[in-house]
């Protein structure tokens, strides 16, 4: 017998783990085995056509009768729908008649009243009509087995749910002995999920449950998932903990009851969501807290529901994690997991510090970017994870983080890069138990295409003219060697970052900083008639560029969705009066956002009967764990100097559920600090390596030396891209690459023949743009493909642009 064959007995539609009550029911029902339902009266079993006057069979939930709006399901049932009334036994206690007669129209998910009681009817199950023929030997008979008891009834409902082959929805957490000798049993995964679980995801379950479990060590219950964004970390969560409240590997007994789910504010109706999509038909409270009302709500429902998952936002957890903690010994949590869990990178933030005293072991963290800046913020997330395993913070950097940092200096000799390589494999190996990243490649053979373009758009004249006034002023502040000119030049960072959006952001700021150093000197670049209030799309080089691209979508590809995202709410402000001004529909995400409504936004625009064109995000506010697959187009409208914000906000729209060829734009003004910071992300990803399992880390600073301020703050205007000449490639502007294998190495010698020893580490940096098509913008018109949207009538406004086309792998 095939072991799914075996294993299908065990999975259920609603409880892998039967309760004693319904344990006592489906043995009575396996000990007669021309039985198949004992619901049904006896006459008819007698009878030699079983179930003839039983039109249909329905499983069903059963409650008493109140008006409360959230009914509390107490039993599961059968109900035998019958031309002379009903037949309703009730799982483990008494079977009910009733000669009220009921339309045979009835379906899944009708309510009906019987005898007292409110009956949901979950799924309608198929019965045989005739018995084995009495010829047939006990030789020919299939052989029963044994255990677990299990009724025909119940196999017909698993593959009425399923809909595919048991192969595809049969999944079982397999069993094994954990290290204090205790023996593990097998732990089914319901069908209706396991259904639609993809590989990596099974692999995944799997080791979280190892480690919810405490498979490697007694001591150790927590776990960290750090796939990349689109891979269903939270379908993943929800099978996990939907398991293990049913049936656990000790005894059957649930392992968890309650669950504390942390998340952003604008994640809350989400999570929701997606509980209520994979769910709905299972016996579980799900508690939304907004507010000190819905805590204590949350806490009257803990004690007196079985199964609850309470989902809080971070600043709700940090205002009343008391309350949540000290709701009795009865009902406290059982697990406690934790979304975007990277925003706990600060150990001195409040919800980081109670998250660390919140009184429970078994832990689930969750983050698409587990290493951002620094290996620190890798440690503060292992040590909220299973606290202690790490040592101490002041321990782990000596042990760790110094001797990986300094192998990657560019004064490291032999000796500190091999042991520097050797703590990093240490460090890895350590992590790993607990700590799971895939990235999104494995994602290659079930999403469709993904074009990445890199646009550098020519800055215009008066853009052109405050970036060479707040060069110089920078210049000359660091050239007095004070600490207050280092400190001002940080200053004058910001301002160049809000030109390169539009003059008119630098120039709202200014007017609010009247009377400080270099504010006259600055606003006398502007025209005696600007203002901010009705501002010129023609001022900036990337709003000239973002019309041109939004108005080639609009007119080539009319059903078509696009998302704009920024790191500035001054920059969508300017957006969204070009977008009115041009009559473009919108939806705008931003902090300002109330939370109640930023879920129904969401649904709105992903709705096929929606004709929204452009939905507006803010990076910072909305560039987490949002699913906007309606749209197939990104524009990155700035880029942040944390790569990991724009990496969030990329993965928006490629990612499951996605059905189109998706195009992501990064608009870069040329020659600006944009390029610095675009050049700098590249490297900076480097650092995340050490998760990843690369070798290939480089030194990534946290802090601006004057040397590094003075580069930052320098100007270029006369290049057509400064990245591309800092790769000293040889190719004009010309290189095409029909198709991007992203495992490929780069191929230096074709891009830079001769370089000088203190090139190479720039060149170096910079490889993963070495496996991108290099187009100058005189040669985007016969280069570029026409979807691009790129190919403008008028193209002086692009200067250059690097392509990536990731094609999608046949499975």
């Amino acid at each position: 017998m095939k072991r799914c064959d075996f294993i299908s007995n065990f999975i259920m539609l609603r409880s892998a783990a039967p309760s004693r009550r319904r344990q006592r029911m489906l043995t009575s029902v396996v000990d007669k085995p021309d039985e198949d339902y004992s619901c049904c009266s006896s006459d008819v079993q007698d009878s030699g056509e079983e179930h003839k006057n039983c039109s249909k069979h329905f499983n069903v939930l059963v409650s008493k009768l109140s008006n409360r709006k959230r009914k509390f399901w107490e039993n599961d049932g059968i109900l035998c729908l019958q031309p002379t009334g009903i037949v309703l036994r009730i799982e483990g206690e008494r079977q009910l008649t009733s000669r009220k007669t009921v339309s045979m129209d009835v379906a899944v998910g009708h309510e009906l009243v019987i005898s007292g009681l409110l009956v949901m009817l979950v799924d309608e199950v198929s019965v045989k009509s005739e018995k084995p023929q009495a010829s047939v030997t006990e030789q020919q008979r299939p052989v029963a087995v044994p255990r677990p008891c299990c009724s025909e009834l119940l196999k017909r409902r698993r593959r009425s749910v399923i809909g595919s082959t048991e192969e595809e929805a049969c999944f079982v957490l397999p069993s094994f002995t954990l290290p204090d000798g205790r023996q593990c049993g097998e732990v089914p995964v319901d069908s209706s999920l396991a259904k639609n679980l993809r590989p990596h995801q099974r692999e995944g379950i799997l080791f979280l449950y190892k480690c919810i479990i405490g498979y490697h060590s007694t001591n150790r219950h927590g776990a960290i998932l750090a796939d990349e964004m689109g891979l269903g970390k939270s379908l993943q969560c929800i099978a996990l903990v939907s398991t293990l409240m049913k049936r656990g590997p000790f005894d059957g007994r649930a392992l968890l009851r309650r669950i504390l789910l942390l998340a952003p504010c604008s994640l809350l109706d989400n999570w929701k969501k997606e509980f209520d999509k994979w769910l709905k038909l299972h016996r579980l409270s799900i508690v939304l807290v907004r507010d000190g009302k819905d805590v204590n709500r949350a806490c009257s429902m803990n004690h007196a529901s079985l199964r609850s998952v309470t989902i809080v936002s971070y600043e709700t957890f940090a205002r009343h994690a008391n309350r949540l903690q000290e709701s009795g010994q009865s009902s406290r949590f059982d697990m406690l997991i934790c979304d975007e869990a990277h925003r706990l990178k600060n150990p001195m933030v409040r919800a980081s510090y109670l998250i660390r005293q919140f009184p429970v072991e078994r832990r689930l963290l969750l983050t698409g970017t587990p290493v951002q800046n620094n290996l620190h913020e890798l440690y503060v997330l292992c040590d909220l994870a299973n606290p202690g395993l790490l040592g101490e913070a002041a321990q782990f950097r000596a042990s760790f983080e110094k001797p990986i940092l300094a192998s990657m200096s560019a004064q490291a000799d032999e000796d500190d890069q091999i042991y520097g390589r050797w703590k990093g494999d240490e460090l890895r190996q350590l992590v790993s138990t607990f700590l799971l990243r895939r990235t999104r490649q494995i994602m290659r053979r079930y999403l469709p295409s993904k074009v990445e373009y890199a646009v550098f758009c020519k800055p215009s004249t008066l853009q052109s003219k405050l970036f060479e006034t707040v060069a110089e002023e920078a210049r000359l502040a660091l050239d007095q060697g004070t600490a207050a000119g280092s400190e001002f030049c940080l200053t004058f960072l910001d301002y160049m970052r809000k030109i390169c959006a539009h003059p008119a952001v630098l120039y709202n700021s200014l007017q609010q900083a009247v009377g400080r150093p270099n504010v006259t000197v600055l606003l006398s670049c502007y025209p005696a008639c600007f203002t901010d209030v009705g501002v010129r799309v023609g001022d900036s080089g990337k709003l000239i560029v973002l019309a041109q691209l939004l108005e080639l979508v609009r007119r080539q590809y009319p059903a078509e969705k696009v998302v704009v995202a920024s790191n500035f709410t001054e920059s969508l402000n300017i957006i969204e009066s070009y977008c009115n001004g041009m009559g473009f529909s919108s939806f705008r995400l931003d902090g300002s956002t109330d939370v109640s409504s930023r879920q129904r936004m969401v649904d709105r625009f992903n709705t096929t009967t929606d004709d929204t064109f452009l939905f507006l995000l803010s990076t910072k506010a909305g560039g987490m764990g949002l699913n906007l697959t309606a749209a197939n187009r990104l524009v990155l409208y700035d880029c942040d100097w944390n790569p990991a914000y724009d990496r969030q906000a990329m993965a928006r729209i490629w990612r499951d559920g996605q059905r189109c060829v998706c195009h992501i734009y990064r608009l870069l003004t040329t020659g600006s600090i944009e390029e610095n910071i675009f050049q700098r992300q590249i490297r900076k990803d480097d650092i995340g390596l050490v998760v990843d399992g690369n070798d290939e880390m480089k030194k990534t600073k946290m802090k601006f030396s004057i040397d590094e301020l003075k580069h930052l703050l320098v100007y270029q205007a006369n290049t057509a891209c400064a990245t591309h000449d800092a790769m000293q490639c040889n190719c004009s502007g010309q290189k095409v690459l029909q198709q991007v294998d992203s495992e490929e190495n780069a191929n230096f010698e074709s891009c830079s023949d001769e370089s000088s020893t203190s090139d190479v580490k720039t060149v170096a940096s910079m490889k993963p743009l070495y496996q991108w098509s290099h187009m100058a913008g005189c040669f985007i018109e016969q280069k570029l493909d026409p979807e691009s949207c790129l190919r403008f009538s008028n193209n002086n406004t692009v200067s250059f642009v690097f392509a990536n086309a990731e094609k999608t792998m046949t499975p």
